[in-house]
């Protein structure tokens, strides 16, 4: 079967994935933006974010022989985003920065990208604020939830997926989603 796999040059793809992973200038382009978002949204802080996401790739290529391919690059790369949070929420020095900066996201330059083909300005305000209260209220999700949650309904992942990126079972990441959705609600109302 392996030599099935081999290409024109007697590589097989077990050995052509650590490649992919040496230029590290070309995996940031591809990946530096999905990978900035999820920390964002997860610590709402721009100078930490943009921190953990450069330690993120550094980590990567320092650590890029030890990629099995059992994962998309982007899955694994999620994986080590979600470990530098959870060390950069552990450490009293930044807990002090999250408190101070809860809302790092600027909400209103999120509500502004949306989309307004031929919709009236009422329209477009009132999706600006329905935005602003969704980003609000994703403050009162645990760290755990508000990592599902977003991995789910921003970056567009399956609960496989989640559940390959921060290593919990796919039923803990359904519970995670289940119970994000209703405290959305609940904290929400009727607001959106």
């Amino acid at each position: 079967m392996e030599h099935a796999l081999e290409s024109n040059f007697g590589v097989t793809e077990a050995q052509a994935v650590p490649s992919a992973l040496d230029d590290i200038e070309t995996l940031m382009q591809v990946h530096r933006t999905r990978i900035l978002r999820f920390v964002m949204l997860s610590i709402r802080d721009a100078d930490a974010a943009a921190s953990i996401t450069q330690d993120c790739f550094l980590k990567a290529y320092r650590y890029r022989a030890q990629f099995r391919g059992e994962c998309a690059i982007s899955t694994w790369l999620i994986r080590i985003a979600y470990r530098l949070i959870c060390d950069h929420t552990r450490t009293e020095r930044f807990r002090f920065w999250k408190r101070v900066q809860a809302n790092a996201v600027d909400a209103q330059e999120m509500a502004n990208s949306l989309p307004q083909g031929g919709s009236s300005p009422e329209r477009h305000a009132i999706a600006q604020q329905q935005v602003q209260a969704v980003f609000a209220s994703l403050e009162h999700l645990s760290d755990r939830q508000r990592a599902v949650f977003t991995l789910h309904f921003i970056d567009e992942m399956t609960a496989d997926e989640i559940a390959t990126s921060l290593t919990i079972p796919v039923s803990t990441v359904k519970t995670h989603l289940y119970r994000s959705i209703a405290k959305m609600r609940k904290v929400l109302g009727a607001q959106v």
